[in-house]
């Protein structure tokens, strides 16, 4: 068996530190499973095509793309060679990410004209707020959305919510697969004891994050536990706001940023603090919660798709309802007076990932749905 995995947003593919390695990682596994996988995604560079061979049976393709000034939006419109390699190399399916980007178009045109089948890999739950966006992504529904529908055998969906997005706009087939993580990466380090609670938050500064709630959480937290810290790893347009808004609440002695934290490195911090803050407006997955998982770090999510479907709240981690300060500072305080609760939460965290996250038991899910669906060629 052949499959394309095809991923228009840029990245070195064949590095499984980065944070974008999912499909290297599902490929990896499929590989030991007998499955031939070549991965299509864009590089900053104009001209020629770089090939890559991870072993015997997993190649990543760099696709060129216009000029090396083009960024991330505009790759996902143009990868040049994309179809002359899909018809030189002959898959039994192509997967493509996202039925919104129009490089799953093209997939969903080339299955058409010239055989194999599309899978769509959606993690898409919603459109943009914005009204032009919505009208333009309307308008796609009923043009290319037609061709999309038509060419698809099945879509996989990372969250459930994903697949009802798919389904209310009438694809009949969807299957939800989340993403999984690497333990070969991301598990448990011995633990030392606390002198403080020591919180964690993971990703980019940006307004969707809603670091400035974490931040008036930390400051009620201060007048009821003195003794904590909340560390933040990530950068980004937000940077300068956030360290603002924590001098001016008088917090600095309570807040740590990192800017930048090598993947592999990521989980000496996950297995060490007493708590890991997701509290995103919205997320297509949310990795971190995950990795974090993986590591044994309790998680305190807001109510996004992937917490929703990955998170058991008090058995595996916590999730959020009602995000006002007070009453999630006050939850956090209640957690850590029960030391029973914590460590049974880090234990099925850790059982969870193992059970139904790896990337193995991902990748399994994978191979089943690659051979139904051969079968109904």
């Amino acid at each position: 068996m052949k499959i394309a995995i095809v991923s228009p947003y840029i990245s070195t593919g064949e590095n499984l530190e980065y944070y974008q390695s999912q499909q290297l990682n599902l490929a990896l596994e499929l590989a030991r499973l007998g499955v031939t996988v070549d991965i299509y995604t864009a590089r900053r560079m104009k001209v020629a095509l770089d090939r890559y061979s991870v072993n015997d049976k997993v190649t990543v393709y760099n696709l060129p793309v216009i000029a090396p000034w083009t960024g991330r939006t505009l790759n996902q419109y143009i990868m040049i060679r994309q179809w002359e390699q899909l018809d030189k190399e002959k898959y039994d399916f192509i997967q493509s990410s996202d039925d919104c980007i129009f490089n799953t178009f093209m997939s969903a045109l080339y299955v058409l004209l010239k055989g194999s089948r599309l899978i769509i890999y959606q993690g898409i739950y919603r459109y943009s707020d914005r009204k032009v966006i919505r009208i333009l992504m309307k308008l796609y529904d009923l043009t290319a959305g037609i061709v999309l529908r038509r060419a698809c055998c099945i879509a996989v969906c990372k969250t459930q919510e994903a697949s009802r997005f798919l389904q209310n706009k009438g694809y009949k087939r969807t299957k939800v697969i989340p993403v999984g993580v690497n333990t070969d990466i991301f598990y448990p380090e011995a633990r030392h004891v606390n002198k403080n609670l020591e919180l964690l938050a993971v990703g980019h500064l940006v307004p969707n994050k809603n670091y400035s709630l974490m931040i008036d959480i930390l400051q009620c937290l201060t007048a009821m536990v003195p003794n904590v810290r909340l560390t933040v790893i990530g950068s980004g347009p937000e940077m300068n706001g956030v360290l603002n808004l924590v001098r001016e609440k008088r917090l600095l002695n309570h807040f740590r940023l990192i800017e930048k934290v090598p993947n592999r490195e990521m989980r000496l911090y996950y297995s060490q603090v007493d708590l890991m803050l997701l509290l995103s407006k919205t997320e297509i997955f949310g990795m971190v919660i995950l990795e974090a998982m993986a590591c044994g770090c309790p998680v305190m999510a807001s109510s996004i798709p992937a917490a929703v479907d990955v998170i058991v709240d008090g058995e595996n981690g916590f999730l959020l309802q009602d995000l006002e300060p007070l009453s999630i500072a006050i939850r956090i305080r209640d957690i850590f007076a029960e030391s029973a609760l914590i460590e049974r939460v880090r234990s099925e965290s850790i059982r969870a990932v193992h059970e139904r996250y790896a990337w193995n038991v991902i990748a399994s899910q994978y191979y089943d749905l690659y051979s139904k669906n051969a079968s109904k060629r």
